[in-house]
């Protein structure tokens, strides 16, 4: 948390079991609740490259937007909550936009976040 919103830190492991190399440009990703932008991470133009039957560790930094608008989104009682260091759940989506050996590729999933 810092003055700006929360600053969410991912630790990130891909796993490739296949035996072709993989080229993955750096994910973006973006974090919604209620199909409400919560935050993103940075867009990088970096390629991460994954040797067939191996794995690739990195992490993947996401900065909410702003605290009036996490007011708006989520309310101020869930806002206070974070602010003051209680424990809370948010259920989000964490949706993935990157390119794989040039094709595009996206995902969404959908977890509970717990600050």
């Amino acid at each position: 948390m810092n003055l700006t919103g929360i600053e969410l830190k991912a630790m990130v492991q891909l796993q490739n079991p296949n035996p072709v190399a993989l080229r993955l440009q750096h994910p973006f990703v973006r974090i919604l609740h209620k199909n409400k932008l919560l935050g993103s991470s940075t867009v990088e133009n970096a390629v991460i490259e994954i040797p067939e039957n191996s794995q690739k560790d990195f992490d993947l930094h996401i900065q909410s937007a702003g605290w009036l608008t996490l007011i708006q989104i989520l309310g101020t009682e869930a806002v206070n909550q974070i602010r003051n260091g209680k424990p809370i759940q948010l259920n989000i989506q964490a949706q993935i936009i990157t390119r794989i050996n040039g094709l595009p590729y996206e995902q969404t999933d959908t977890m509970t976040l717990q600050l």
